[in-house]
């Protein structure tokens, strides 16, 4: 991806939001969740936020001085999910603009 960055090609990363690893906006979190992958979804809660992936991508392309593709998450899960809204955001950010 750096290569592609550096290179100034249009590079969009689309994540999972929701996921505590691909959450572009959202993740999730419980204060006694310490990573288990068998997490009961009762036990979680939907935050703002970043996956722990998806920080460590941003940091490291901040420490190359790269800029940061356009991003945005798919958000199907999420108990206020638009496909309309989705649908308009992910054009939108493919077609260049910004979620």
């Amino acid at each position: 991806m750096a290569r592609h960055v550096a290179a100034d090609d249009d590079v969009v990363l689309v994540g999972v939001d929701s996921s505590p690893t691909l959450g572009v906006d959202f993740t999730c979190s419980s204060p006694d969740w310490g990573g288990r992958p068998e997490i009961d979804e009762a036990e979680s809660t939907y935050v703002p936020g970043k996956g722990i992936f998806v920080e460590a991508l941003e940091d490291e392309l901040a420490a190359r001085g790269l800029p940061l593709p356009r991003s945005t998450g798919i958000r199907h899960w999420l108990p206020d999910y638009d496909p309309d809204e989705e649908r308009g955001r992910l054009v939108s950010i493919l077609e260049g603009g910004m979620a």
